[in-house]
């Protein structure tokens, strides 16, 4: 997928990522209140949020069990998430990460209320060493029992099945082989029921095919009736350069089938990256983008990026397609982004630069694609004043299509004690933030926001986060709360 230096809508995790025209620093959702916690809890005392709660906490709780069992006595031996580490013993391990999520959203008009329980693991040497069983799984409970405009889909707080896939590893020297529901993360990424080969890379060649039905969580006419089949080839003619082609192919959707090709260039020398690519879709120019990164010494860095949208996107089988009856077309431009940052030291640095979007000369603005130009600077302090302290602030100056100019200003104070706390306070400024629940805009959004994490163990933490967003809508101000326990095994 191509950066995103633009707004980015805050969907659920699976949906992928909305890349909308203006720069900001978070999310731009909105939703409830603790005390609509209670609400539920009527004058017969019949309290509904809780009896959800408890039946979530139920579907859980054999899982949490099984995980302390098999762990119990490890200490630090288990594997972290996502280790390609194997046990050279040959035992059975299970390993991953538990977390569950209270999430209250409200406005002046609305509120919502969900606990959410997420389930990534692992379980390697099953019978063999070649063989695992890997999982990413969500189990939820609306617990106000409404259905206020922040649930954007009617499938918010359903169960899923994220990933379910058994892996054959070293059948063949190094290759593996998937079957069940699965990711893939390449430039265009999917979401499967199906099969997946991948060859590792050898010194010059790396490739993978793979193949089965469509998933998604978001539409229902493509729940079962789209099949997608795909392969990617890396070639490294040298150690610092990769060459990358891939295909994916959506067959069945409703609107017609979809191609996708993408092609991309990775060099990376010794104080510079650099990555281009190129993408085709339905035999027509999709897309181009390229980065460069750069460590010039003596404390300055620079960054350079350049997105330009060469095919208005409508209805597709992938990706934006979620968004289209919301938005409507993403209509063609070039995004320009340029960055400096000189350190001083160990704990001062200064960043300066320039974001832009000029839409092409056939496009029009409109609720999801405006033309817009950004200067900003910040400063950053760390272990200035205290260990573990650190300061940041932000400067921005945006001009709009109709030279519209607004000056804003952000800033976080961060705290961190030893490896036990860690804690943030601050606020930040969006031009522009696009609601999915009403098909709105919100204009000149003020955030202010804290968030506090805390570690009991190396394996076991808690974070809370609360946002307040203040815009001049009749539905502000809105809030977010969020509150979440999560346990590495």
């Amino acid at each position: 997928m191509p950066p995103c230096p633009g707004v980015r809508i805050e969907v659920p995790p699976g949906a992928g990522q909305l890349c909308l025209p203006a720069f900001a620093h978070g999310g731009g959702s909105h939703v409830t209140g603790p005390r609509a916690l209670l609400r539920g809890v009527g004058r017969n005392g019949q309290g509904k949020q809780i009896v959800k709660s408890v039946t979530l906490f139920r579907k859980i709780l054999p899982v949490i069990g099984f995980a302390f069992l098999l762990n119990s006595g490890r200490g630090q031996d288990s594997l972290a998430v996502g280790s390609k580490q194997a046990d050279d013993s040959g035992n059975f391990r299970f390993s991953g990460r538990l977390s569950t999520r209270y999430r209250g959203q409200w406005n002046r008009d609305d509120r919502d209320h969900d606990l959410l329980q997420y389930l990534n693991f692992d379980l390697r040497n099953l019978f063999t060493r070649k063989l695992s069983l890997h999982g990413f799984l969500r189990g939820g409970e609306d617990l106000d029992d409404t259905d206020p405009i922040f649930d954007w889909t009617n499938y918010d707080v359903q169960d899923r099945v994220y990933d379910l896939y058994l892996e054959v590893e070293g059948l063949i020297p190094k290759s593996s082989f998937r079957v069940g529901r699965q990711y893939y993360d390449g430039l265009e990424g999917v979401q499967f029921d199906g099969v997946r080969f991948m060859r590792d890379e050898t010194r010059w060649l790396g490739w993978q095919v793979f193949g089965g039905r469509y998933v998604t969580f978001y539409d229902k006419d493509l729940r079962h009736d789209t099949e997608v089949t795909g392969a990617q080839v890396t070639a490294r003619p040298f150690r610092t350069t990769s060459l990358s082609a891939e295909y994916l192919r959506l067959m069945d959707f409703p609107a017609g089938d979809d191609d996708y090709l993408n092609f991309s260039l990775r060099q990376q020398l010794k104080s510079l990256n650099f990555f281009t690519q190129y993408s085709v879709l339905n035999g027509e120019a999709k897309d181009f983008s390229a980065r460069v990164y750069w460590l010039a010494g003596s404390g300055w860095t620079i960054s350079a990026r350049y997105f330009r949208l060469l095919h208005t996107l409508e209805e597709l089988s992938n990706e934006f397609d979620p968004y289209y009856p919301l938005f409507g077309p993403y209509m063609q431009f070039h995004q320009y982004d340029f960055d400096v940052t000189k350190f001083f030291g160990e704990h001062f640095s200064v960043s300066a630069g320039y974001g832009g979007r000029q839409l092409s000369h056939e496009s029009e603005e409109s609720i999801a694609n405006r033309e817009f130009n950004r200067y900003f600077t910040s400063v950053s302090l760390s272990d200035l004043f205290a260990t573990g302290l650190g300061l940041s602030a932000t400067f921005d100056r945006w001009v709009t299509s109709d030279d519209n100019e607004t000056y804003s200003f952000g800033g976080e104070i961060n705290y961190r004690l030893k490896k036990k706390l860690d804690a943030s306070l601050g606020t930040y400024y969006s031009k522009y933030k696009y609601d999915v629940d009403t098909i709105t805009e919100r204009i000149d959004v003020r955030t202010y926001y804290a968030a506090l994490k805390y570690y009991f163990n190396p394996k076991l933490y808690m974070s809370l986060r609360g946002e307040r967003e203040d815009d001049d809508s009749p539905e502000s101000p809105y809030g977010k709360v969020e509150v979440r326990m999560t346990y590495n095994f």
